[in-house]
């Protein structure tokens, strides 16, 4: 008989970390249970201040852990670049933060011309810039792309073309999608430039979960119907309507296709 498994926290501004969520159940065993929180009244917090983000963190990371999380992964890049070590200790279970994968892009890309996409917010943070420092970055251009986190949080994932084609992306080889909304756009950014290759911090983060959890990575099955059953989904504090579960499943589907465009 299979013991009980995990109950691990997910938290987002919106939509976005819908693709860590994915990572999380395509790897993670399979009585592991899921709580997702979208912070929808307050998207976007990349034009928000560290103190606003930091209040609004606070709020649903206290939340996840009455929701009975055994762990919890911040599934955006922006709050965790607010969220710091003592910060994340003060709230008595593991707090998972996540941050660009501009190291792993520099490690396998060393000669190549790399773009990290981000919010406004944690492009001017200090904890990139002190990432930035520590590797010794060259060849690494920044860009904000507010539009698409707008784009991804009303499910539109046809408008970004126009967009994408305009900023820029054929300079570049390398793309770190430094916001977990982005990567819902792979396919329109290598529209742009089919010579793009992604690196995200999506995979990385679950594997860091599973190794503060002591847990094994697996190979599940990608059934989204099956993620949305094993998830129990929170909008800013309320349970999810009918409305909204078409949204996230629209999303998830989306999830589905542009993990395999690499």
């Amino acid at each position: 008989m299979m013991s009980k498994g995990f109950k691990i926290g997910f938290f987002d501004s919106g939509v976005g970390g819908l693709n860590v969520l994915y990572e999380a159940f395509l790897h993670l065993p399979k009585n592991t249970s899921f709580v997702y929180y979208a912070d929808h009244d307050n998207v976007p917090y990349g034009n928000k201040s560290n103190g606003e983000i930091k209040n609004l963190l606070f709020h649903a990371l206290r939340f996840l852990k009455l929701e009975g999380c055994d762990a919890i992964v911040i599934a955006c890049n922006t709050a965790s670049s607010v969220a710091n070590k003592d910060f994340r200790a003060s709230f008595g279970v593991p707090i998972i933060a996540m941050e660009p994968a501009i190291k792993p892009a520099i490690a396998n890309y060393p000669e190549s011309r790399i773009l990290i996409t981000a919010t406004q917010a944690t492009i001017i943070g200090e904890k990139l810039k002190n990432l930035l420092d520590n590797l010794n970055a060259k060849n690494c251009d920044l860009m904000a792309l507010p539009r698409l986190v707008s784009y991804a949080q009303e499910g539109d994932f046809r408008s970004a073309g126009g967009y994408l084609s305009n900023i820029g992306l054929y300079k570049y080889d390398v793309v770190v999608l430094g916001c977990t909304h982005f990567n819902y756009f792979k396919k329109e950014m290598k529209l742009a430039n089919l010579g793009l290759d992604f690196v995200d911090g999506n995979f990385g983060t679950i594997r860091h979960l599973a190794h503060t959890m002591d847990i094994d990575l697996g190979k599940n099955r990608p059934d989204i119907a099956e993620l949305m059953k094993k998830t129990k989904f929170f909008i800013s504090d309320l349970e999810i309507t009918p409305s909204e579960i078409l949204l996230f499943e629209k999303c998830l589907a989306r999830v589905k296709m542009s993990r395999s465009i690499k």
